[in-house]
């Protein structure tokens, strides 16, 4: 893994700020092979981890899945990955996180995620990029997440899973190439 605070890291750092209490980072991903993405995804997250807290944190999952940071029960972690970016958050409480990237795929699984009255209000593929984004980091806010139905349990406006409101912590557009970024906490 690259030392996190190298300069070929620095380069690739494009977002490093806390709002609402989240401290939200987002770096560019090396560019290579499809079949090494998945590497460099967490070697990525790896650098980011080391970078926002130390060196030697380590993360690690649940059996559902669900990062965290060993040693650090205070601490929630949601992670997020794009083929050109990864995205880490880190907050004392529950947050979810989602990164993508405009690709034709989005439309073409959107009835298996939103809902008709969903669809039918998006208003081109930024707003379809955007309802995809909170629909993933609601995912991460789910419960149960094996049990969390996309088009029933989930509403990207307003963001609501399993019942419960979330609320949009920090969203931004990224540049080169094209991403949106969601952060949710619950509320």
């Amino acid at each position: 893994m690259p030392e996190p605070f190298s300069n070929t890291f620095a380069e690739r750092l494009v977002l490093d700020r806390t709002v609402g209490g989240v401290r939200l980072l987002v770096c560019r991903l090396d560019g290579g092979p499809r079949e090494e993405r998945r590497n460099r995804e967490r070697e990525a997250v790896g650098c980011l981890l080391a970078y926002a807290l130390d060196a030697s944190a380590v993360m690690a999952h649940r059996s559902d899945g669900a990062p965290y940071v060993e040693g650090r029960p205070e601490l929630c972690v949601s992670v997020s990955h794009s083929p050109a970016y990864a995205a880490l958050a880190l907050a004392p409480f529950a947050i979810g996180i989602d990164i993508e990237e405009p690709r034709a795929q989005l439309k073409r699984v959107a009835t298996r995620v939103f809902s008709e009255a969903e669809i039918e209000a998006f208003d081109g593929e930024a707003d379809l990029l955007r309802a995809w984004t909170v629909k993933e980091a609601l995912y991460k806010l789910c419960p149960s997440p094996e049990a969390c139905d996309f088009r029933g349990a989930m509403t990207a406006e307003p963001p609501q899973v399993c019942g419960r409101r979330a609320r949009i912590v920090a969203e931004c557009d990224l540049e080169s190439p094209a991403a949106h970024l969601t952060l949710l906490a619950l509320e």
